[in-house]
């Protein structure tokens, strides 16, 4: 008798392959530009085609790093919230217990698509208002704190209110429709912080245009 081996395969995640579909559109998207429109053309559209690459999903386990990360994050900043507040609780890993409720920071609730909103935003007004490229650098590298800040203030919050005020806030409209309240106040030192570069760009360009 001959015996017959199974061939495993190694099969893509759902999620890896609308990544790597949407890579191969936007990389044949760009090589096209480059070919039909030539070298000056793309050097000038170049920040547009680039910036394509966000229409890419992120692949795992990239993902799933991404979002442990931004859950600890969370967790932590809320954790600090919870002592600035007075707001009595006991914390296990990302479970919180409460006074009369617990809550878990769940995936869901890392903040993940505010924090590629909040990224985008920045990468975009950094290319519009800034012209150093460390200054757009340090503008997106403030993104990923802030945004951690910004879930972790959302979590005390609704906690907060569902302690003291009523439980279904962490059921109701605050919870599942709120979060463009919390991305408004993350905004705004964002757009400070980018006035502040903009405002020390200001002599040096005076500078250049007068001579």
């Amino acid at each position: 008798d001959i015996g017959v081996t199974g061939v495993q395969t190694c099969a893509l995640p759902i999620s890896n392959r609308a990544a790597l579909l949407m890579f191969g559109a936007v990389f044949l998207w760009i090589g096209a530009f480059a070919l039909f429109w030539g070298r000056h053309a793309f050097r000038a559209a170049c920040f547009s085609l680039l910036f394509l690459l966000f229409a890419v999903p992120i692949p795992e386990p990239v993902l799933s790093k991404v979002i442990f990360l931004l859950q600890k994050g969370s967790s932590d900043a809320a954790e600090v919230f919870f002592r600035l507040g007075g707001v009595p609780y006991l914390r296990q890993g990302f479970v919180f217990q409460l006074p009369g409720v617990a809550i878990r920071v769940a995936e869901e609730c890392s903040g993940i698509r505010s924090t590629l909103a909040l990224l985008i935003t920045t990468v975009l007004a950094g290319h519009l208002f800034l012209k150093s490229s460390w200054k757009k650098l340090l503008l997106c590298v403030v993104v990923v704190p802030l945004a951690i800040l910004k879930n972790g203030l959302r979590i005390m919050t609704l906690s907060t209110l569902a302690i003291y005020v009523n439980p279904g806030f962490l059921h109701g409209d605050l919870h599942k429709h709120g979060g463009i309240v919390f991305f408004v106040i993350a905004l705004v030192p964002l757009a400070l912080l980018l006035m502040w570069l903009q405002r020390s760009e200001s002599p040096s360009s005076a500078v250049a245009t007068g001579s």
